[in-house]
């Protein structure tokens, strides 16, 4: 029952053995004009938060995070660096299949996340820049810059699992990529840009979907999971601008229908320009640029 105000801070270079590098946190978060860096853990590199109804991250920047074992060699064996006498001991079998949410791990939080940036984080399987799951997690991720993020398996820039309903609007998401270097063979690299699966419903709008890279679906993804019983997930996309368009979104045969292709889609170039901040600005006439 906790409602914590973060502003102006800088969490850089902490790791924690399993949940948010940066921070963690269950119950009421506020974190505006902050910085999240260079942090690691399993799950969330950057950030974690779980059950956490009231949770809003504005004008901040998330970055060089990475969701992975934060180790100096034995890959079976993760640490507290704070405590020398904290030492867990994991079945390497498990080792393999984790690393979620390189910059963020949202689990049954309906997080608020506007005008922030998300850039060159990793993740060594789901979701580079984001993960989102739990049937609470109706997240609200508007006006992000999402760039330059990756997974292993899915979601360079964002995946949504386990029944999340989020909803992407006025975003832009560039090359991002999920490389499919972990993973099923045949059934990795997923969603550059974004993945949808495990019964999660994604509807994105006023979006630009551009450069990202997979194996399947540059773009963006829908599937099944990754269990050989079909978890399907949804995804809505509507006003957006998406390179080559329908076809670079991946949706396995026989499930074309929960790909939802809505009005106002387009595939055009959107003349990126550089600005004050980065270089997604849009082209103008009236900033004296050559084109609109």
């Amino acid at each position: 029952n906790s409602l914590l105000t973060v502003t102006d801070t800088l969490f850089e270079r902490n790791a924690a053995a399993i949940y948010g590098g940066g921070m963690f946190w269950s119950g009421g978060m506020e974190i505006t004009d902050c910085n999240i860096t260079s942090n690691t853990a399993l799950f969330g590199g950057g950030l974690f938060a779980v059950y956490s109804p009231e949770t809003t991250i504005t004008r901040s920047v998330v970055k060089y995070n990475r969701a992975a074992i934060p180790l100096p060699s034995d890959p079976n064996i993760i640490f507290d660096p704070n405590d020398p006498n904290s030492i867990l001991v994991i079945d390497p079998n498990i080792v393999s299949v984790i690393g979620e949410g390189g910059g963020m791990f949202c689990f049954a939080t309906p997080a608020v996340i506007r005008d922030t940036i998300i850039r060159h984080n990793y993740a060594d399987t789901s979701g580079g820049g984001l993960y989102i799951a739990g049937n609470r997690s109706t997240a609200q991720i508007t006006n992000c810059l999402i760039t330059n993020n990756g997974a292993a398996r899915d979601g360079g820039g964002i995946s949504a699992n386990w029944y999340a309903r989020p909803v992407v609007s006025n975003c832009t998401f560039v090359t991002n990529a999920a490389s499919g270097i972990a993973g099923e063979e045949g059934n990795t690299g997923l969603g550059g840009g974004l993945n949808v699966s495990y019964h999660a419903e994604c509807f994105v709008t006023d979006s630009i979907f551009w450069d990202n890279y997979a194996l399947k679906g540059h773009e963006m993804a829908v599937g099944t999971g990754f269990e050989h019983d079909p978890r399907m997930g949804t995804l809505e996309v509507q006003y957006c601008d998406v390179k080559n368009g329908k076809p670079d979104v991946s949706v396995p045969p026989g499930y074309e229908a929960y790909l939802i292709w809505g009005g106002g889609n387009i595939n055009a170039d959107p003349l990126f320009v550089d600005g004050a901040l980065d270089g997604y600005y849009l082209s103008h006439l009236a900033t004296g640029q050559p084109a609109q």
